[in-house]
């Protein structure tokens, strides 16, 4: 009998000391997955993409500012002042990158500014490879 008083002694001992533990930590909720355009405008703003060290001329020609139609919603133009934004800090990190660089910004130029923008790519082009066969 004393032996399983002084095992029931242990017990609520044991009981007392876990209830005295403070509660575990509850683990976060899972993040939700990021949409594309989310995923981009964050690869841009952090710059998760690292250049690398380029040896030969480079080029870049950025859509800035990009192209808003005109009468847009204020949504839109609120997002597109933001992408504005983090487009022209990619082309200064890519400018203090690469301080040799040519790095064109054509303004109300959509994504793909060859086709918005013909002329000014083939002028900026010209000169480039023009530049290129001075060197």
């Amino acid at each position: 009998a004393e032996d399983s008083n002084e095992l029931s002694h242990m017990q609520a001992k044991e009981r007392a000391e876990f209830k005295a533990q403070p509660p575990a930590a509850t683990p976060p909720p899972p993040a939700r997955a990021l949409s594309m355009p989310e995923r981009i405008a964050l690869a841009i703003r952090e710059g998760v993409q690292k250049i690398a060290p380029v040896k030969t001329p480079v080029m870049a020609i950025y859509a800035l500012p990009g192209f808003l139609a005109p009468g847009a919603p204020e949504a839109a133009q609120i997002a597109a002042r933001a992408q504005d934004k983090a487009k022209e800090e990619a082309a200064k990190r890519f400018e203090t990158a690469y301080p040799d660089a040519r790095v064109i910004r054509l303004a109300n130029a959509a994504h793909a500014v060859f086709g918005s923008h013909p002329d000014d790519v083939f002028r900026e082009m010209d000169a480039f490879l023009d530049w290129l066969s001075r060197e």
